[in-house]
């Protein structure tokens, strides 16, 4: 990922997206993101990953199981947003790019597909998002 991308140069309005609901995963239960809208884009999932830790550096890129992106097309959630906890960025990719992904196989995981940096829709400074978070009711 380059420091320097086309928002550095153009002036954007300013990103703000209200979380709504946590989402939980199909088979673990556990918490994936929260489910949120933006007046930009719409139905959303906000993530918060650490770069270090959830980046798959073979791929360059984010991954997201299939079984998770079957359920967001159903809900019709239009972008997936990463707030990379580590690093002050955010992520936002279409939501459908996942589908022609990059195939992840870990053992530990179920199928997971990957959208690389490079095909990211926006990259914004987190300073210049406002996330409202949701509670973890």
């Amino acid at each position: 990922m380059s420091t320097t991308t086309l928002a550095d140069f153009v002036e954007q309005k300013p990103l703000s997206i209200e979380e709504q609901s946590p989402f939980r995963h199909q088979k673990e239960d556990e918490i994936i993101g929260f489910l949120g809208w933006s007046d930009e884009f719409g139905k959303c999932i906000v993530c918060e990953r650490c770069r270090d830790k959830h980046y798959y550096r073979k791929e360059n890129g984010y991954a997201f199981s299939e079984t998770t992106l079957r359920t967001l097309d159903k809900m019709n959630v239009n972008r997936i947003v990463i707030e990379e906890v580590d690093t002050g960025h955010v992520l936002v990719y279409n939501r459908r790019d996942f589908h022609s992904g990059e195939k992840v196989h870990h053992p530990s995981y179920d199928r997971q597909r990957c959208v690389p940096d490079d095909e990211v829709a926006q990259e914004r400074r987190r300073e210049d998002v406002t996330i409202n978070k949701a509670s973890m009711d």
